[in-house]
């Protein structure tokens, strides 16, 4: 029988500090009748990438995204409508994807699964903004703003990322949008609006908690601003996955955005700059899985 290959991706600075070479050293224990193991220390996106390409290209059976949102969103953009696999062993600040699909931190629980063929073949959706694959949760406005804020700072963590909310929240204004889906076109006023295939930003927190991977369907979100005394019970909306009174939600396969002036964008909690307009929407069954 031909042995499955595995391209482990490493991401070194993801998350808060951890030990990663002793993640690698787990899967020294993978079965080696089955599987033929490449691990991969990426620095650099285009690298990244082109490891990639080169390992689908060669019928190569699964990528392990060892990272955190940002390192999944790399190689889905690399795998999405291919034969190979997504497994995911979460080492981020958030890692609201690999949350939702169950998937454990620890390595050697995944060799374990792997060693045992406990893992079942899946598909997910995947959302798309134009070339960019985006499998979790793409979003405009409040949370772009503090993704761009995030990949600024020295420190990780959710703690890192509760300083920023806050420092940040006082001056961000809301914005009128107009959103148009299929024949049907309006304007609202929002503070953010996400774009989720997915349930959460990360850390538990959601944004989309009636949102599913393999409904063909993205879940558009469209949050007011709170005041000041709002906000903790919108932390624990969020938390608790409760509806709110600032937040909206619809669900649509394609949906276009159009704004006065520019709103920050991300992908998976990655910035990516400005626009002023933008088309959504998801590709069902874009990205194959090994899930547990």
């Amino acid at each position: 029988m031909e042995r499955k290959k595995i391209l482990l991706v490493i991401n070194p600075i993801s998350g808060t500090k951890k030990n990663k070479q002793s993640v690698v050293d787990s899967f020294e224990e993978l079965d080696p009748s089955q599987f033929d193991l490449k691990v991969y220390w990426w620095h650099k996106v285009p690298d990244l990438e082109g490891e990639i390409n080169q390992f689908v290209e060669a019928g190569g059976w699964a990528v392990i995204a060892g990272g955190g949102d940002g390192t999944v969103h790399i190689i889905a953009n690399s795998i999405a409508k291919t034969q190979t696999h997504l497994i995911i062993l979460p080492m981020g600040s958030g890692d609201g994807l690999a949350r939702q699909l169950g998937f454990s931190k620890s390595a050697k629980e995944l060799v374990h699964q792997l060693n045992r063929n406990l893992l079942k073949p899946a598909f997910m959706d995947v959302g798309k903004m134009g070339d960019e694959y985006f499998p979790n949760v793409a979003g405009i406005g409040f949370d772009a703003h503090i993704g761009h804020v995030f990949a600024n700072l020295d420190k990780r963590g959710l703690v890192s990322y509760a300083k920023a909310v806050l420092s940040e929240f006082r001056n961000f204004e809301e914005k009128e949008i107009d959103f148009k889906t299929g024949e049907e076109q309006r304007k609202v006023k929002a503070f953010l609006v996400s774009f989720a295939n997915g349930t959460q930003w990360g850390n538990d927190f959601y944004i989309a908690g009636e949102a599913s991977t393999d409904d063909g369907l993205l879940d558009v979100v469209v949050m007011k601003k709170p005041n000041i005394f709002q906000i903790p019970g919108l932390a624990r909306a969020l938390q608790k996955r409760r509806p709110h009174k600032l937040i909206e939600v619809f669900k649509t396969d394609k949906i276009e955005v159009q704004m006065e002036g520019t709103w920050p964008l991300h992908m998976d909690g990655e910035p990516l700059g400005s626009v002023d307009s933008a088309s959504f929407e998801i590709i069902p069954q874009g990205i194959r899985l090994m899930k547990p």
